[in-house]
């Protein structure tokens, strides 16, 4: 049933260009054009690699949602079967990535179509375009995916390339801009939150219609049920994120009716309303094994598909909003204008949103708060303490992110130290010290009927090979104290700073690798290895002594670091970037002394508490069943004594 609709899909997708008024035309004289084959090709292979990527999230969502796994984890025949599909499909998908890759390059860069196959072009410039580079990301992440399926029988490597592809599927949307520099990380932002819920929607959709027209399908409620919840969660993700989208494309509203691009945009609109009415008939009908709601339910599946080509063809329309073109260096680099000179209180004070941390911390702290109500209503005790440090915690992270430092990060590194120290290591002890694995694991229900549910998933996460790997103290170590060396003595700053992606990706890992030491040294919750006080304490002392050693090397530095980033970002009023840089290393130096204080007490507390935990159950051992370690010791010394006597 699927790939007719492709073709159908693809049909749709070439009446939106023209729609959109974005099919092609001949350049004048002069201007180089890859003509227009090239220029259709490169649309179509572009939306039937959005597609392959969403087949391939269908056919690993039928085994992480519906279906149940055998013993020891591992995947049923059934679940195989639908394995070997998404192997196959992940090869068909890294192809057309690459193909839809060429075919934007050329049309880039505007030779002819003859050199379509030409090696030199695509090895020359590929990785220097963003919107080419995030094809190429796409194709090896689909090989990836192929690879490991390939190599997994059992549900954990299948989740794990279920993420990968869910990831993969929005490369893309992380290289969308808007009509200028001024909706740039909106743009960025929304898009990528959209295609993540139009994937996961759709994919969704089709592991049910799947899972549903199976010969012997089980579990035929709780899987409706469980995919009513994904899709949820999908539609209001994909509205939100749509209407923001469209915004930072548009000057005023009466453009969505009057543009071109508005009418694409309508049309995707309706036709989503369509299928969300389609959903709500047979919702219902579904459970009860009803063959006509599973026919409507492949007529929202079209009509879902059909959005999508719209969608691309909304991609590569022109947007009715007014350019605001970077003029600056600054801007050409960083995506922002120029600030103005730093002043540190208006820096702390003045809010400057970012769309991405605003949502992922609203989701965190709302997720927390859910659990503790939850256990509140069982009857369960919560930490109030818990609770307060992790909204802190989530609230720090907020704020240092959505206030005017965020802006100033990107072009003084004395304002970026104090954005990374507080993002990897002040945030990550509040977040620890909130225990948020054993609140899951306490507020989540086991599920039913052998299948994995959410925490079903954390303790896979949590009892797996990786995890074991990356909580070893010392590849924790290296991953938070280490990697500061490897990312600001590199050129990989300058690589990093230079994008809104890899700027975002430098957050995570900030976040991350702080949250994983501190995880190991105070954290509460479960952890795959056990580590003693004393070694703990020791790993926070190296952790502080490495710190220092980045930080003196920054202070006594009489060149610039990271590529020279910051000498290339420098505005007119920042004069010396190198005493910049010197009074980001005396930040670095001197910043962890509050933070590492209370990873100090929290550990001395947790100490104490191990001692006396310690002692109370050797004193109930020894109520019960006598002092067994004291009466060996006696023991011994009578052995002793006599044999000296015989003696």
């Amino acid at each position: 049933m699927i790939i007719p609709i492709w073709l159908i899909g693809v049909a749709v997708l070439v009446l939106a260009l023209n729609v959109g008024g974005s099919w092609w035309q001949a350049s004048p004289t002069g201007i180089p054009d890859a003509g227009p084959i090239i220029f259709t090709l490169s649309p179509i292979a572009e939306y039937l690699t959005a597609l392959a990527g969403i087949l391939v999230l269908a056919n690993l969502l039928v085994i992480v949602l519906f279906l149940p796994t055998e013993s020891k984890n591992l995947l049923s025949p059934v679940a195989l079967k639908f394995k070997r599909r998404a192997t196959l499909v992940s090869l068909i998908w890294s192809a057309l990535a690459i193909i839809a890759a060429q075919s934007l390059l050329i049309k880039i860069l505007g030779v002819s179509a003859n050199r379509f196959f030409s090696l030199e072009i695509f090895l020359t410039y590929g990785w220097d375009l963003t919107v080419v580079r995030a094809l190429i990301l796409t194709a090896v992440a689909a090989l990836m995916i192929s690879i490991a399926l390939q190599l997994t029988k059992r549900i954990n490597g299948v989740g794990a390339a279920a993420a990968l592809a869910l990831i993969a599927a929005t490369f893309s949307a992380l290289t969308a801009h808007a009509a200028g520099i001024s909706g740039h990380a909106l743009a960025t932002t929304s898009g990528f939150f959209h295609v993540l819920g139009m994937s996961l929607w759709l994919a969704g959709l089709i592991a049910l219609y799947r899972h549903l027209n199976s010969p012997k399908v089980i579990f035929r409620k709780l899987a409706v049920l469980r995919f009513g919840k994904l899709a949820a969660i999908a539609f209001v993700t994909v509205v939100l994120s749509g209407v923001a989208n469209s915004l930072t494309r548009i000057d005023q509203v009466s453009q969505i009716w009057s543009s071109e691009y508005g009418r694409l945009i309508v049309a995707k609109s309706v036709l989503t309303i369509i299928a969300v009415l389609l959903a709500q008939i047979v919702r219902n009908r579904l459970i009860s094994e009803s063959t006509i709601a599973i026919k409507i339910l492949g007529l929202e599946i079209t009509l879902l598909i059909f959005v999508l080509a719209i969608a691309s063809a909304a991609a590569n329309s022109a947007f009715p909003k007014a350019s605001d073109s970077a003029d600056t260096l600054i801007e050409q680099l960083t995506g922002y204008p120029e600030p103005p000179p730093l002043n540190w209180l208006a820096a702390f004070t003045t809010f400057t949103p970012d769309a991405l941390t605003l949502v992922v911390g609203t989701v965190a702290a709302t997720m927390y708060v859910i659990g503790v109500r939850r256990l509140i209503q069982r009857g369960d005790n919560w930490s109030q303490l818990r609770t307060f440090t992790w909204l802190i915690g989530v609230a720090a992270g907020v704020f240092i992110t959505n206030t005017e430092i965020s802006r100033y990060a990107m072009v003084s590194m004395s304002a970026h130290m104090t954005q990374h120290m507080t993002l990897g290591m002040f945030v990550p002890i509040l977040l620890v010290l909130g225990a948020p694995i054993t609140l899951a694991l306490r507020a989540l229900a086991p599920a039913k009927y052998d299948l994995v549910g959410p925490r079903e998933w954390i303790t896979i996460v949590l009892q797996s090979n990786y995890s074991k790997l990356i909580t070893h103290p010392l590849i924790a170590l290296t991953i938070y104290s280490g990697s500061i060396y490897a990312v600001y003595f590199s050129s990989l700053m300058t690589s990093m700073m230079s994008s809104h992606l890899g700027h975002v990706i430098m957050h995570i890992h900030f976040l991350l690798s702080g949250y994983l030491f501190f995880w190991l040294i105070i954290g509460t919750d479960f952890q795959p290895r056990d580590i003693g006080y004393p070694f703990k304490l020791l790993l926070v002392f190296m952790s502080i002594v490495i710190h220092a050693v980045f930080g003196l090397i920054l202070m006594q530095s009489n060149s610039l670091v990271g590529g020279g980033w910051f000498g290339k970002v420098a505005p007119i009023w920042l004069s010396d970037p190198i005493a910049d840089q010197q009074l980001a290393g005396s930040i670095a130096w001197s910043f962890g002394e509050l933070p590492m204080l209370l990873v100090f007490i929290a550990l001395g507390v947790q100490w104490a508490k191990s001692d006396r935990q310690q002692a109370a159950r050797l004193d109930r051992q020894a109520d019960k069943y006598g002092d067994q370690e004291r009466e060996a010791y006696n023991q011994m010394l009578r052995q002793l004594n006599n044999k000296g006597d015989k003696e």
